[in-house]
């Protein structure tokens, strides 16, 4: 599941590609606004929640990993 955090604050990142992948199993509420908090400091920032995911997300779904840094690659 992605998220495209929409805040009016300002982005302390500017336009700095930003994702930020958050664990889907075993989060609270706290982790959530946290991570949404991180991908909001960028205007280009992303929130992919790995779904079947604890904190080690590269062991979980690599594929989610591999993707989020092509993604970031292969901006124009």
């Amino acid at each position: 599941m992605a998220l495209h955090p929409q805040s009016s604050e300002d982005h302390l990142l500017g336009n700095l590609p930003l994702i930020v992948l958050a664990k889907g199993l075993d989060t609270d509420e706290q982790h959530k606004k946290a991570a949404a908090g991180l991908a909001a400091l960028s205007v280009s920032g992303k929130l992919v929640i790995a779904e079947r995911s604890k904190h080690e997300i590269h062991l979980y779904q690599p594929e989610l990993v591999v993707r989020s840094v092509s993604e970031i690659l292969n901006r124009n």
